[in-house]
């Protein structure tokens, strides 16, 4: 980190433990004192002994502790990727967590983040069991939305693949593809299909309805469950037919989805079979306008 930010921090006898140092809430700390693995403190508050238990005192603060705004999060965190644009920053996620976009994208290097420098190890091919591990906590506007973590086992094929430049390459391509493929199925194929029900089969949809929000929701945690073990399998299968067979899988949660959707979705009436029936003919009408590559039109 020293060699990496050799200006932010002091390179022997920063201070570490910021609690230890006294606070008087309208000062701040500069990097340039601190140890490069300092410990924060975010608010004033200490503890004593009372007669029953623990007290905490607290008081105010007008500054934050550590004078660093300016740099957006870009400290040289061992464990924080960094996301690139017009400015970089460090990764923050939402209340959805670490999805499979996200993840592929930390795990197999993307133009949108930089992986933290703890990332950029590499794997030991001798271990016999390996992970990527993710955790945060995700912040609202003036909220919290919820701790996350995700843990991703990595078999030797998959370290062997990712301890090579060309091959953690190719697999992240592959993983863009399907993130891809994934959103065309739900957005150009499923929810049209579920809007025809939702909609009495109508001339023309209202992609605006939020109804279909709930089914869209189910769908991208089905694929969620799936994306990386079938990429992983796909490393050892033929190109062509790993594509085909992701293609079927995720026609298949479509399917799914569809037929549940039915019985909730379609009012009652003359006219549900034939709602059912024009649906259901929409969704394969889409799937094959979308992925004639990989169908056989019946």
């Amino acid at each position: 980190m020293l060699r990496d930010y050799p200006t932010l921090y002091r390179e022997n006898n920063g201070l570490a433990l910021l609690w230890l140092t006294p606070w008087d809430g309208q000062t701040e700390l500069s990097l340039e004192t601190l140890d490069p693995y300092f410990i924060e403190v975010c608010r004033r508050i200490r503890l004593s002994t009372g007669i029953t238990g623990p007290v905490a005192h607290a008081a105010p603060s007008k500054t934050t502790r550590i004078h660093s705004k300016g740099l957006k999060g870009f400290l040289g965190d061992l464990w924080t990727p960094l996301r690139l644009g017009a400015e970089t920053v460090s990764l923050t996620i939402t209340g959805k967590g670490f999805g499979y976009q996200l993840i592929s994208e930390l795990l197999l290097g993307s133009e949108k983040y930089r992986s933290s420098p703890a990332q950029e190890s590499g794997f030991d091919p001798a271990t016999n069991h390996s992970e990527f591990f993710a955790r945060a906590l995700a912040r609202g506007q003036g909220i919290t939305e919820g701790y996350h973590e995700r843990r991703l086992p990595l078999s030797p094929v998959v370290r062997a693949t990712l301890n090579q430049a060309q091959g953690r390459a190719s697999l992240a391509a592959i993983a863009r593809e399907r993130v891809e493929q994934s959103g065309r199925m739900a957005k150009k194929v499923l929810i049209p299909a579920l809007l025809t029900m939702i909609q009495r089969s109508p001339e023309k949809l209202n992609f605006k309805d939020r109804r279909v929000d709930t089914w869209h929701r189910r769908f991208d945690q089905k694929v969620d469950a799936v994306f990386f073990p079938s990429l992983w399998e796909s490393l050892q299968q033929d190109p062509q037919q790993a594509a085909t067979n992701w293609i079927h899988l995720l026609a298949g949660f479509g399917k799914e989805l569809l037929a549940a959707a039915e019985g909730g979705l379609i009012a009652g009436g003359a006219r549900r079979h034939k709602i059912a029936v024009t649906a259901e003919r929409v969704f394969r009408g889409a799937l094959y306008n979308q992925f004639s590559d990989h169908f056989i039109r019946e």
